[in-house]
């Protein structure tokens, strides 16, 4: 999702700080965690995020859960419109 469009305010578009992959909780999602840190660590997947905190320190699963519904629903599942994002992110 992060190379969709990133400004919201009055576009009606997602903010980036939404839109940015803020990780797993590292207690209780410590698998999801681990796997993400493996992906963009060691994999070199998704390089913009090779810096990032990967630690939310809070539950994210009952928020991505969600969102990966939504994204299936799109029919340009890898062209996201600002609408699309939006929609994803449950802005809509």
């Amino acid at each position: 999702m992060k190379r969709s469009p990133s400004k919201r305010k009055s576009t009606g578009q997602a903010d980036a700080d939404e839109i940015n992959f803020k990780g797993f909780d590292g207690n209780e999602e410590s698998e999801h965690h681990a796997y993400a840190r493996f992906l963009i660590e060691t994999q070199g997947k998704w390089e913009e995020s090779k810096d990032a905190e990967l630690n939310s320190h809070w539950p994210m699963l009952e928020q991505y859960h969600p969102r990966v519904e939504r994204w299936k629903q799109s029919t340009k599942k890898w062209d996201l419109t600002a609408e699309d994002v939006a929609r994803i992110l449950g802005q809509k």
